[in-house]
C-alpha cells in the first residue's frame, strides 16, 4: 500500500522538470516512463539537501535499469534492477530512510576521479566570504549552486579572483551542513541545477 504523504526529495528528470515532495505514485510514474526518448534519467536530492548525497536512476528501453546511489564523496555504489517496480521500492525506501531499503541488490562501487585538493583560503578572505554566503541563507532564496557562484564572485577585483570554483564550493557546503542559519524555504531548493547525472564527473 502506498503512502499518501509526500516523499522529502526533490526529483530531477532528464526533460528538465523538477518535482518538490512528490507522492510516491508520482515517482513511480516518473520511473516508469524512463527510456523514451530525452527521458532517460532521473536524480533525487533529499530535502533539506545533503552534499554528496544524492540516488539517480537510467534506463535505456530493453535493457535493465541503472540504480545508483551516494552516501558520502567516497561511497558511490550502483546495482542493475530488472524492472521498474523494484527501482520505485527502492528509492521510496531510500527517500524514507527505511532500513534494509537496499538490501535484495548487488551493488558495485561507481568509479570515480579522486577528490579534488582544496587550497585553503586565507583566513580574511574565509571570514568575508562567509559573513556575505550567511547573509544570502538568512534570505532562504539560493540553492546551493548560486551561493558556491555568489561566494566565487563575491570578492572579484579586475584580474583578481582570490576564491576559485572547488574553495567557494567547499566553503558553502560546510556552512550549509552546519545550519548557519538556514532556513527550510532555501534548502528545499536543493543542489543546483544538474544537466545528467550526478557524480562521475
Amino acid at each position: 500500500m502506498q503512502n499518501d504523504e509526500g516523499l522529502a526529495v526533490k526529483v530531477q528528470t532528464e526533460h528538465g522538470e523538477t518535482y518538490v515532495r512528490p507522492s510516491e505514485e508520482q515517482l513511480s510514474d516518473l520511473v516508469h516512463r524512463l527510456g523514451g526518448r530525452g527521458d532517460h534519467w532521473l536524480v533525487m536530492q533529499r530535502i533539506p539537501d545533503v552534499p554528496d548525497v544524492f540516488a539517480q536512476v537510467w534506463h535505456e528501453r530493453g535493457g535493465d535499469y541503472q540504480l545508483e546511489h551516494r552516501a558520502s564523496r567516497e561511497r558511490f555504489v550502483a546495482a542493475a534492477v530488472p524492472d521498474s517496480a523494484s527501482v520505485t521500492g527502492a528509492l521510496v525506501g531510500w527517500a524514507r530512510q527505511r532500513g534494509g531499503w537496499d538490501g535484495g541488490f548487488v551493488w558495485s562501487p561507481v568509479g570515480m576521479d579522486p577528490p579534488q585538493e582544496v587550497p585553503e583560503l586565507a583566513p580574511t578572505v574565509r571570514a568575508e566570504v562567509e559573513r556575505r554566503v550567511c547573509v544570502l541563507l538568512r534570505c532562504g532564496y539560493d540553492d546551493r549552486a548560486a551561493l558556491a557562484e555568489a561566494a566565487e564572485e563575491y570578492l572579484v577585483d579586475g584580474d583578481s579572483r582570490p576564491v576559485s570554483d572547488a574553495q567557494a564550493r567547499e566553503l558553502v557546503d560546510r556552512l550549509w551542513l552546519m545550519g548557519s542559519p538556514l532556513l527550510e524555504r532555501s534548502r528545499e531548493l536543493g543542489g543546483g541545477s544538474t544537466s545528467r547525472p550526478r557524480g562521475r564527473a
